[in-house]
C-alpha cells in the first residue's frame, strides 16, 4: 500500500511546487502570509511581548506584523517556522480524524479572534475567509473524512513548500528588505546572513520531510476508503451474520457450566 501513498505524496509535492508560481493559487498563498504574520504575533505574546497590529496585502502577497517587546530573535524566525509547523500539523492530521477536527477548529477560532487586532482591509477580509474555510474543513472532516484527509495533506504539503521557498527568497534574493531580519539575527548569534538562512532552511526541510515520510510509511496516513470510492458496504447476508453474532455471543466456560447445572436440575 505504501507505494501508492508515496506516489500520491509525490503528486502533492508537484502540485504544491506548481502552485507557488500560479496566480490561481493566490488564496493559499495569502493564507500562508496570514500564518506567517500570525506566527510573529504569537511568538511575541509567548515571550512576554504584545501583538499590536497586522497588515496583509493580497496584491503583492506581503504582510507586516507590529509587535512590542518579547524575544526578538525568536520573533524574527517564527514566521518561517510557523508556516512550516502548520503544514506539518496538517500532514499529520491527515492520519487522525480527531486531530484534524481539533486543528481546523483551532485555526477557525484563531482566525476569528484576529479581528481583535488593528487590521487593514485586506487582513480583515483574509481572516474572515480563513475562519470560514477552516470551519468548512472541520465540518468536512466529520461528514466526509475520505475527502478531508487528502485535502489536509495537500494543504500541509503546500505550507511546507511555501515556508521553504519564502525563507530562501527573503534571505538570498538581493535587494529584499527582509534580509535585515537575517542580518540582525546573524549579528546577534555571531553568524553571517547566509549561515542563518541555511540553518533555517535545513530545519524547515527536516521537519517537512519527516512529516511526509511518516505520512507515507504510517499505518493509516490516508483512509483506505480514499482508494476505494465509492465505499463498499457488506452484503445483507454478511450483515445479518454479524448482527447475529453480536446478539448471541458464544458463551464462555462459566456460562456453559451454568447451563449444564440448570439442565441437570430440570
Amino acid at each position: 500500500m505504501w507505494p501508492v501513498r508515496l506516489l500520491l505524496q509525490v503528486v502533492f509535492c508537484l502540485i504544491a511546487y506548481a502552485a507557488l508560481t500560479d496566480s490561481r493559487s493566490s488564496p493559499m498563498q495569502v493564507a500562508s502570509v496570514l500564518f506567517h504574520e500570525s506566527a510573529h504575533g504569537v511568538a511575541a505574546i509567548a515571550t512576554g511581548g504584545a501583538w499590536q497590529k497586522m497588515e496583509i496585502s493580497a496584491d503583492d502577497l506581503s504582510g507586516a506584523c507590529q509587535t512590542n517587546g518579547g524575544f526578538w530573535p525568536l520573533i524574527a524566525v517564527s514566521g518561517y517556522l510557523g508556516v512550516a509547523v502548520v503544514g506539518v500539523l496538517a500532514i499529520f492530521s491527515s492520519r487522525r480524524r480527531k486531530f484534524a477536527v481539533l486543528l481546523a477548529g483551532t485555526l477557525t477560532i484563531g482566525s476569528a479572534l484576529a479581528h481583535l487586532l488593528q487590521l487593514n482591509a485586506d487582513a480583515a477580509a483574509v481572516t474572515w475567509r480563513m475562519a470560514f474555510c477552516c470551519g468548512g474543513l472541520m465540518f468536512l472532516c466529520g461528514v466526509a473524512w475520505w475527502l478531508a484527509a487528502p485535502i489536509m495533506r495537500m494543504l500541509g504539503t503546500f505550507m511546507c513548500f511555501y515556508a521553504f521557498f519564502d525563507t530562501y527568497g527573503d534571505c538570498f534574493k538581493a535587494g529584499n528588505s527582509q534580509q535585515d531580519d537575517f542580518i540582525n539575527l546573524g549579528a546577534y548569534l555571531g553568524l553571517d546572513r547566509e549561515t542563518v538562512g541555511v540553518v533555517l532552511l535545513i530545519v524547515i526541510a527536516a521537519i517537512s520531510l519527516h512529516a511526509m515520510y511518516r505520512s507515507v510509511r504510517g499505518d493509516t496516513p490516508v483512509p483506505p476508503r480514499f482508494f476505494n470510492f465509492p465505499p463498499q458496504y457488506p452484503a445483507a447476508s454478511e450483515a445479518r451474520v454479524d448482527c447475529a453474532r453480536e446478539i448471541n455471543p458464544v458463551p464462555n466456560s462459566q456460562n456453559k457450566r451454568c447451563c449444564m447445572d440448570m439442565s441437570r436440575r430440570r
